[in-house]
C-alpha cells in the first residue's frame, strides 16, 4: 500500500520528532508490508524511479522472511545506497554514487 504524501508525512511526524518536509524529491515510496510482489511492483518494475527517489521500507526485521527480502533489495542493480535503521530501511537510487550499505541504530 502506498499512502498519499500527506498521510505519510503525518505518520512520520507523529513518530519522529523534529522532522520537517520540503518538496524537493520527485518521489517517496512507502512500503508498509514487505512482500516479493511489492518489491517487484514498486522497485524492480517501476519505470518512474528517478535519481532522487527514496523508498522507506517498514519492518525490515519483523520476520526472517522480511529480513531476507530486505537483503534482496540491497542486492538489486538499481539500488546504490541503503540505510538499515533497524525498525525500517531507506533505499536510494543515486546513479553517481558507489554502492554502499549503512546500518544505523536509532
Amino acid at each position: 500500500m502506498v499512502p498519499s504524501n500527506i498521510a505519510l508525512e503525518k505518520e512520520i511526524t507523529k513518530n519522529i520528532k523534529g522532522v520537517s518536509f520540503a518538496n524537493t524529491s520527485n518521489q517517496i515510496i512507502y512500503i508498509e508490508k514487505l512482500h516479493r510482489e511489492t518489491i517487484d511492483e514498486l522497485i524492480v518494475d517501476n519505470n518512474s524511479i528517478a535519481n532522487d527517489t527514496v523508498v522507506l521500507v517498514n519492518g525490515i526485521y519483523q520476520t526472517e522472511y522480511t529480513h531476507k527480502l530486505w537483503e534482496s533489495i540491497k542486492e538489486l542493480n538499481q539500488v546504490t545506497v541503503t540505510m538499515d535503521l533497524f525498525y525500517c530501511g531507506l533505499v536510494f537510487f543515486r546513479r553517481e554514487q558507489a554502492k554502499e550499505h549503512f546500518k544505523i541504530r536509532i
